[in-house]
């Protein structure tokens, strides 16, 4: 039995590892309980925020609770494997064995080796984990790391997410001062940051969790108007113009796509119908002509 609940502890770390392995180097950007987890969040914070003032904080916390999810999983992970043998394999300074063998000491000797700490009162005394206790400490510097590493890979993916947006909003300013001038610079551009945002959310798809501070730096707003201005110019007399047009257009098509896809479950969910519906997922009123709200899917 003590084996049985050693090697569940062991099942434990490999799935704390293998959430940070997929979070940080897979493709795909996230293992399955990370998803899970933020995704909870993000309900949670809409269910009980009403007034959607406290949305903005969905993405950071859904952040924090992952974290909390990882530590737990190779903390508890590993408490399991030393509890069945913290009696006969280690040393217990100035306490007593007997007494100190339950769980919750196997708890307090895991956390405190993979935060590095190492007190010293609970120490292995088999060949077998003084291998372990020092692979444990290496997994809590792994941990340390690849929360730093996820937290600074986030937020440069939140600045380009935000800068389409706030670019998108500039441009429609711009255009009613100057209605006449070209637009296929602009256009190329939107093409290139669309392209970007469109890899950001396969790399890293937490970011469709947060929630913009303000109106004009929110992309489920821009995206639509983006869209829709990308098939006014396609109309245009300008060949570079239309290009340009035309790739934005594309560009902003396999966006939504993506997005109806892996966060909205509707995976041949037309464009248009997309976007409002990321629009309604995150509280922004839809203002698109081209697209009915009583068929925006839930």
């Amino acid at each position: 039995m003590a084996w049985v609940i050693s090697a569940a502890g062991v099942g434990l770390v490999f799935i704390g590892l293998r959430e940070i392995f997929h979070t940080l180097f897979h493709p795909t950007g996230e293992g399955w309980l990370t998803r899970a987890v933020v995704g909870a969040t993000w309900r949670l914070v809409k269910r009980i925020d009403r007034r959607r003032s406290l949305l903005v904080l969905a993405g950071p916390l859904g952040m924090v609770s992952v974290i909390v999810v990882w530590a737990g999983l190779l903390g508890i992970g590993f408490a399991l494997v030393v509890w069945p043998h913290l009696e006969t394999d280690f040393v217990f300074q100035n306490l007593d064995p007997a007494a100190h063998s339950g769980f919750v000491d196997a708890l307090y000797f895991s956390f405190v080796t993979l935060a590095t700490l190492g007190y010293g009162e609970i120490t292995p005394a088999t060949s077998l984990f003084r291998v372990v206790t020092p692979i444990e400490a290496i997994v809590g510097f792994i941990l340390l790391t690849a929360v730093i590493s996820w937290v600074l890979s986030i937020y440069p993916a939140l600045t380009r997410l935000r800068r389409l947006a706030v670019a998108v909003n500039t441009f429609v300013e711009a255009r009613e001062r100057v209605p006449d001038a070209s637009a296929a610079h602009m256009f190329h551009d939107f093409a290139d940051r669309t392209l970007e945002v469109r890899m950001d959310f396969v790399h890293h798809p937490v970011i469709y969790f947060f929630h913009a501070p303000d109106l004009r730096s929110s992309l489920p707003a821009a995206l639509p108007v983006l869209r829709r201005l990308a098939l006014e110019y396609e109309a245009a007399v300008d060949a570079d113009e239309r290009l340009a047009a035309t790739t934005v257009r594309i560009a902003v098509d396999d966006l939504a796509h993506a997005i109806g896809r892996d966060f909205l479950g509707h995976a041949e969910i037309e464009p248009a119908r997309a976007l409002a519906a990321y629009a309604v997922d995150h509280t922004v009123d839809i203002d698109d002509e081209q697209v009915d709200r009583k068929q925006v899917p839930a």
